[in-house]
């Protein structure tokens, strides 16, 4: 409750969106800008607080687009790979072209069994099985997830694992939704367990986050501290 916690809470949340800011990857440039987008819509107080963000945020990639070699590379590269996936039908390597692979992939995967899936630890098994029965490049044997996380729990446990996957964040959402009332340091944790489940939402149209071990701990080590009752 003391000035000491509220500080370190806010050094954490800098760091974290300056680490953020510095990776290369695009679907984390790509989260914290909606991320951004979506908390300022619901906890900015007026409409033009609203507008005046979105503005901010468009322009800060326009400049970085512009400014930045890294980032208009990564940027044109989307462009770049669409184009060789449509040319090569995913025969030829792209970034986003052996995504759009293993979301068809993920879901045939689903069809076979929309209510259970195939089963926790079978991805790769159902990969390789395609690929030697010629439906995918050689490639694809060296993905273990589809890069999209509910695409990966389709194709995994059904429909039933993405309720459950969707609950979680449901949970989180109806727990923090309401700000009044509440000690300050409380309204603060809830706020960054609703920016973090927000992240994770947006950037797991790209990439299967809970299958990555670091991002399940941190997701959960995050929420353990900001949801937590006492």
């Amino acid at each position: 409750q003391g000035p000491g916690k509220r500080t370190l809470l806010i050094v954490f949340i800098v760091l974290s969106i300056v680490s953020i800011l510095f990776s290369i990857a695009r679907t984390a440039w790509f989260g914290m800008f909606a991320t951004g987008i979506v908390m300022t819509y619901l906890y900015a107080g007026k409409k033009r607080i609203f507008f005046l963000t979105v503005a901010v945020l468009v322009s800060g990639c326009l400049l970085a687009y512009h400014f930045i070699p890294l980032v208009r590379d990564r940027v044109n590269t989307i462009y770049t790979d669409i184009v060789v996936y449509s040319t090569t039908g995913g025969d030829a390597y792209s970034s986003l072209g052996d995504r759009f692979l293993m979301w068809k992939a993920a879901m045939k995967m689903f069809s076979t069994n929309p209510l259970f899936g195939i089963g926790t630890g079978d991805y790769v098994a159902a990969i390789q099985t395609y690929v030697s029965a010629g439906l995918l490049p050689a490639r694809m044997s060296g993905y273990n997830q589809p890069h999209n996380m509910y695409l990966f729990s389709l194709a995994t446990n059904g429909i039933l694992g993405l309720g459950a996957l969707l609950f979680i964040f449901y949970s989180i959402f109806s727990l923090t939704r309401t700000l009044k009332d509440i000690a300050p340091v409380q309204r603060q944790l809830y706020f960054l367990a609703t920016a973090v489940a927000v992240h994770y939402l947006v950037a797991g149209l790209t990439d299967s986050l809970f299958n990555i071990f670091i991002l399940r701990l941190s997701f959960a080590f995050i929420m353990g501290i900001c949801i937590r009752r006492y």
